[in-house]
C-alpha cells in the first residue's frame, strides 16, 4: 500500500497520508499529508481543472555508481515525471499548474548535502518546465509535517521538534532501501526527462 486514508469527520474530508517514494493525485476535495526530513515534496495544482498531486522523493536522481537498478519514485526525476503524467491523465495542464515545495531539511550535520541537492533539483526541474513556484518551506534543521488542501491549494506546515529528526531520518533510510529493492521497471522513456539528460 502506498498511502493510508482516513475520513476526518470534523471537516468531512478524506485525509491521505503519502509515504516516502510514492505520490498521490486527485481531482477530489481531499487533504494530502506527509512527513519530510531531508526528502522533498512538490505539491502541484491545476486550479482550472481542480487536479492536485503531491510526491515524496528522497534523492534527485540515481547515482552513477549505484548498484541499485530500475526507475523508482524515490528519485526526483521519476517522481516528478510520474506526478505530472498522472495529473495530465486527469486533465491537468502543466502550463496551468502552480507548485509549492517543502522539505530538504538538514537532520544531522552530515545530511546537509542530500537536503540541498533535493531542493536544488526540485526548483531547477520546475523552472525548466516554467511552473510557477508560489510557496516553499525548505532547508534548515527541521523535519516537517505538511497538509495540502486540494480545494484551495493551501499547504499547512508544522515544523517538528528536533528529537523527531533521528526517527524520521531512520524511516527515510528504511523506505529508501526497501523501495530500491522492490521497484524495478525496465526501460526509460520519461515524458519530462531529467535535467542531466
Amino acid at each position: 500500500m502506498t498511502e493510508s486514508r482516513f475520513h476526518d469527520t470534523s471537516t468531512g474530508v478524506d485525509i491521505i497520508h503519502v509515504i516516502p517514494g510514492t505520490l498521490y493525485v486527485t481531482a477530489k476535495v481531499e487533504c494530502i499529508t506527509t512527513i519530510l526530513g531531508s526528502c522533498i515534496s512538490v505539491c502541484l495544482r491545476d486550479p482550472t481543472m481542480n487536479v492536485s498531486g503531491l510526491n515524496h522523493f528522497m534523492l534527485p536522481h540515481k547515482q552513477e555508481d549505484s548498484n541499485k537498478t530500475g526507475e523508482s519514485n524515490i528519485y526526483g526525476v521519476h517522481a516528478m515525471t510520474q506526478l505530472i503524467k498522472e495529473m495530465e491523465d486527469l486533465g491537468a495542464g502543466i502550463d496551468r499548474c502552480e507548485a509549492k515545495v517543502f522539505g530538504g531539511g538538514c537532520m544531522f550535520p552530515n545530511d546537509q548535502e542530500i537536503g540541498v541537492q533535493n531542493i536544488e533539483f526540485a526548483l531547477m526541474y520546475l523552472d525548466k518546465l516554467k511552473v510557477n513556484v508560489s510557496g516553499m518551506d525548505v532547508g534548515l534543521n527541521y523535519s516537517r509535517r505538511i497538509r495540502f488542501h486540494t480545494d484551495t491549494g493551501k499547504v499547512m506546515v508544522k515544523r517538528l521538534r528536533s528529537l523527531h529528526n533521528k526517527q524520521i531520518s531512520e524511516q527515510e533510510a528504511i523506505y529508501q532501501d526497501s523501495l530500491t529493492r522492490k521497484n524495478s521497471i525496465s526501460g526509460d522513456s520519461p515524458l519530462y526527462p531529467g535535467l542531466d539528460e
